[in-house]
C-alpha cells in the first residue's frame, strides 16, 4: 500500500483497475495491449526515480513564510472576483446565468464552446491578456493557500481558508460546464497529502481521498443527467461501445454506466493507443515513430488515426502521443526518466520550499497526461503557472550558484 501514497502510481493503479472493469467492447487483446501500454510509462517512471537527481552540495533551501492571514484572506477575495471575470469573459454568460444553466440542466459546456468559436477567443488577442492573468491568478492562490495551509497546517481554522480558496476554482468549473478544475483540485491534494505525510509522518489519507474521488465522480454523473433532463441513453462515439455482457453490467448497472460515461476520459486513450501500436505496425509504419520530428516530416498529429481511420469522440490525445511524434518514441521514454528523476529530486525539499512543491505538482500533472490526455498544457493558465516555476527555480538556482562562488 505504501506505493500508493506516491501521485504517480496511484493514478495508474487508478487507469490501469479502470482499463479493466470499463465495460466496453473493444475485446481482451486490445485491452491487454492498453495495460501494457500503460505498464511501459509506468516502468520508465520507474526506471527514472531510480537516477533520481541529487540537490548540490552547500544549496541552502530556505522556508517560505506564509503571509498574515488577513493578507491571505484579501488574495482570495480578489480569487474569487477574478474566476467570475474570467468566467463571464470566456462564457459571455453571467455568474448566476450559468448558476441557473446547471440547476436546468442546459450545457454550460456547449455555450461555453459556441461562445468561444463565436466571438474569436480561440485566437490571440490583447484582450485576453487579462482573462487569462485572472484564470492564473486564480490557480496560483489556490496552490499557494494549498500548500502553506495544508502541508504547514497549524490551526484547524486553517481548512476553513483552503475551502474558500477553492471557490473560485468550483466557479470557473461552473461557468465553463467542465470538471477539468476539480480534477486540479483532486490532483493538487494528493501532491500535498503525499508532501505532508512525508513532513510530519502522518498517514497518507488514501481512503479520504478515494472517497473524494468518488464524490466527484458522482458530481459528473449528476451533472450528465442534468444534462439530459435524466434521460440519458448510451451512444457509441469511439471505436468501443457499451458491453451488456460485461462482469461490472452483470453486477452493478448503475456503477457500469458511470464507468462507461467516464470512458471518455480515461480509458479512450488507452484503448487508442492500443489500436495506434496495431496499425503502425500492420503498416510497417513503426519506425517513422523512432524519429525525432516525425510530426513534420510524416504530418503526424494528436489523434492522428481518428481523421481516417478510428471513430473518436469529444476526446482528448494522450500526451505520450504527441510527445512521441515531436521527440521520436525513444526520447520519449528518455523524457520520462528525466521527469521522473527531476520528480524525485523535487519531492524531496518540496516540504520546506513552495517553488519545488510547485514545480512538483506540475510535473505529476504531466505524469497524469502521459497516458490519458492534455492535463499540463490545455489551458494558458497552466503554462503561465509552467514558465513562473522554470523562472522562479533558474532564478534560485543562479543565486545559489553565486553564493556558492
Amino acid at each position: 500500500m505504501t506505493a500508493l501514497t506516491k501521485p504517480v502510481n496511484l493514478f495508474y493503479f487508478f487507469i490501469l483497475f479502470f482499463i479493466v472493469l470499463a465495460p466496453v467492447d473493444s475485446g481482451l487483446f486490445i485491452k491487454i495491449l492498453a495495460c501494457g501500454f500503460l505498464f511501459f510509462i509506468w516502468f520508465f517512471y520507474f526506471l527514472g526515480s531510480k537516477f533520481s537527481l541529487k540537490a548540490r552540495a552547500g544549496a541552502v533551501f530556505q522556508r517560505e513564510h506564509l503571509l498574515e492571514r488577513q493578507y491571505v484572506l484579501l488574495l482570495i477575495f480578489i480569487q474569487i472576483f477574478a474566476s467570475v471575470y474570467a468566467g463571464q469573459f470566456y462564457t459571455g454568460l453571467s455568474f448566476f446565468e450559468a448558476l441557473n444553466n446547471l440547476l436546468s440542466g442546459d450545457s454550460n459546456y456547449t455555450m461555453y464552446q459556441q461562445y468561444f468559436m463565436n466571438s474569436g477567443l480561440k485566437s490571440f488577442s490583447f484582450d485576453k491578456i487579462l482573462p487569462i492573468l485572472s484564470n492564473f491568478y486564480v490557480k496560483f492562490i489556490f496552490i499557494y493557500v494549498l500548500y502553506f495551509f495544508l502541508v504547514h497546517k497549524s490551526k484547524k481554522s486553517d481548512v476553513y481558508i483552503v475551502f474558500l480558496s477553492t471557490i473560485p476554482m468550483v466557479i470557473m468549473a461552473a461557468f465553463r460546464g467542465t470538471n477539468f478544475e476539480l480534477f486540479e483540485v483532486f490532483v493538487a491534494l494528493i501532491c500535498v497529502f503525499h508532501i505532508k505525510s512525508k513532513l510530519t509522518g502522518a498517514v497518507f489519507p488514501l481512503l479520504k481521498l478515494s472517497l473524494f474521488g468518488s464524490f466527484l465522480i458522482f458530481i459528473y454523473a449528476i451533472q450528465i443527467l442534468l444534462r439530459y433532463k435524466f434521460e440519458y441513453n448510451i451512444k457509441c462515439n469511439n471505436e468501443f461501445c457499451y458491453d451488456y455482457n460485461s462482469i461490472l453490467h452483470s453486477v452493478f448497472p448503475p456503477i457500469a454506466s458511470t464507468f462507461y460515461k467516464l470512458s471518455g476520459y480515461f480509458y479512450f486513450a488507452p484503448d487508442y493507443m492500443a489500436r495506434w501500436l496495431i496499425y503502425f505496425l500492420d503498416e510497417n509504419l513503426f519506425f517513422t515513430i523512432l524519429l525525432p520530428g516525425n510530426d513534420l516530416l510524416f504530418g503526424y498529429e494528436g489523434k492522428w488515426l481518428c481523421i481516417d481511420n478510428l471513430r473518436c469522440g469529444p476526446t482528448w490525445a494522450p500526451d505520450f502521443e504527441i510527445y512521441t511524434y515531436i521527440f521520436g518514441l525513444p526520447a520519449t521514454f528518455i523524457l520520462i526518466m528525466i521527469f521522473s528523476s527531476f520528480q524525485h529530486l523535487l519531492v524531496k525539499t518540496a516540504a520546506i520550499s513552495f517553488i519545488d512543491f510547485l514545480g512538483f505538482y506540475l510535473i505529476t500533472l504531466q505524469f497524469f497526461a502521459f497516458p490519458v490526455g492534455n492535463f499540463l498544457f490545455v489551458s494558458s493558465a497552466n503554462k503561465l503557472l509552467m514558465m513562473l516555476f522554470v523562472a522562479l527555480y533558474l532564478l534560485r538556482f543562479l543565486s545559489t550558484k553565486r553564493v556558492l562562488a
